[in-house]
């Protein structure tokens, strides 16, 4: 094994330039880059990589690879390595493995997906709402829901599903005057969103409900006098 070689270096580099080159192209090779085939290359030159950066921290064991491969002060180029092509991957291709992780249920991994999906672009709301639904389906914290909702609306305060769903979470919160503010501005992009018309349905079950306990109330008071009277 040529450590210098895998690290893409000339013998003769410096800690600096060694420590450099490993977390590069550590970041490039690590194995949750990656699936099926990819990932066991992946995990090899991720393996190598690391083999290579530990040898090399040693000062005895760098003297004797250069030693052994020949130290070079030149500017010339390092040979390249032998290498798999991999494909650059985007934040949405971490998003949507992230989704389908928790389709599946495993929550870890799809905690962990999302979250470097938005490392890499914070700028998408849908990242930060599904980072919610994790959050609900892990530790349940409002707040931390809160936080990725408010986020997600502010990147695309026209979606009204986002902010009927911040209103839910300000109720349960207690922040009734903030839930009103964000129904009073979905209602208004969207009246006859489902939402409202359940609500509304609600509302008229409820006021029935209360007028037949009124009216039964009113038909049992003048039945009592009635039989008050006769008595």
């Amino acid at each position: 094994m040529n450590p210098f070689e895998i690290l893409e270096l000339l013998p003769g580099a410096s800690m600096e330039e060694i420590k450099a080159a490993y977390h590069r192209l550590a970041k490039q090779w690590h194995p949750d880059r990656f699936s099926g085939d990819q990932k066991a290359a992946a995990e090899d030159r991720f393996r190598l990589l690391s083999e290579s950066f530990n040898a090399l921290k040693d000062p005895d064991k760098r003297r004797a690879f250069e030693d052994q491969f020949g130290k070079q002060t030149t500017a010339s180029a390092a040979p390249e390595p032998k290498r798999t092509a991999i494909p650059e991957r985007t934040a949405d291709d971490w998003f949507g493995e992230a989704k389908d992780s928790l389709t599946h249920g495993d929550l870890e991994r799809a905690m962990g997906l999302i979250q470097y999906a938005i490392r890499l672009d914070a700028g998408k709301p849908p990242f930060h709402v599904l980072m919610a639904d994790i959050i609900e389906k892990t530790t349940g914290n409002r707040r931390a829901m809160i936080r990725s909702l408010e986020t997600a609306a502010k990147l695309e305060p026209k979606n009204v599903d986002t902010q009927l769903r911040l209103a839910d979470l300000f109720r349960a919160e207690g922040m009734q005057a903030r839930a009103e503010r964000l129904l009073q501005s979905a209602r208004a992009l969207a009246p006859h969103h489902k939402y409202f018309k359940a609500e509304a349905k609600a509302a008229a079950a409820e006021a029935k409900a209360t007028a037949a306990a009124s009216g039964l109330k009113d038909r049992i008071q003048a039945l009592w006098g009635k039989v008050a009277k006769k008595g």
